[in-house]
C-alpha cells in the first residue's frame, strides 16, 4: 500500500472519531445515533485485505473507547471482529456499489454491536438492540458517499 493510502486511511479515523465525539450524541433521534468508527469501518474495510480491514477495526475500536472513556477492551474486540468481518467481503469477489456499501454498513454495525452486547451485557437489552437496528439502518445510508469516495481515491486497493 502506498504511503498516501495509509495517510488516507488515517484521515479517515481522525475525522470518525473526531465526528463521534462532536455530532454523534447530538443527532442521536429516540435513542438512535450514527456511530462514525463502524461507518468508517464498514467504508474502509472492502477496500483493504483481511488482516489490513482488521487492523483499521482495531484502531477504530481503541480510538472508540479512549474517546468514550469505557473500557477499552469491549471497544477494541467488537471492531475488530467487524474489521475481520467486513474484510473477508474481499474473498467473496462481489462487485462494489451503493447497494453493497449499505448493506456492509447495515450488518458491520448489528456484529459490532451484538458483540459488544455479550461482552459489555447493557441494563436495557430490548433497548439496546432497538438502537442498534436503528442506528445499523443510519449507518447503512452513511456509509455509501464515503465509500465510495474511498474506491475512487484508493483504486489500487480495489479488485
Amino acid at each position: 500500500m502506498r504511503p498516501g493510502a495509509t495517510l488516507l486511511l488515517v484521515a479517515v479515523l481522525w475525522v470518525a472519531t473526531g465526528l463521534q465525539f462532536a455530532l454523534a450524541y447530538r443527532l442521536s433521534v429516540f435513542g438512535v445515533q450514527p456511530d462514525f468508527m463502524v461507518v468508517a469501518i464498514a467504508a474502509a474495510g472492502p477496500h483493504l485485505t483481511r488482516p489490513g480491514a482488521t487492523w483499521f477495526g482495531f484502531f477504530a475500536g481503541l480510538c472508540q473507547g479512549a474517546v468514550a472513556g469505557a473500557n477499552l477492551t469491549h471497544y477494541v474486540i467488537s471492531r475488530t471482529s467487524a474489521g475481520f468481518l467486513v474484510g473477508s467481503l474481499r474473498e467473496l469477489r462481489l462487485e462494489t456499489g451503493w447497494a453493497l456499501a449499505a448493506m456492509t454498513g447495515f450488518v458491520a454495525t448489528l456484529f459490532a454491536q451484538v458483540v459488544l452486547m455479550f461482552l459489555a451485557p447493557p441494563a436495557n437489552i430490548l433497548g439496546f438492540l432497538g438502537a442498534t437496528i436503528g442506528s445499523a439502518v443510519t449507518n447503512g445510508v452513511l456509509v455509501v458517499p464515503l465509500s465510495l469516495l474511498l474506491g475512487r481515491w484508493l483504486p489500487e486497493l480495489r479488485r
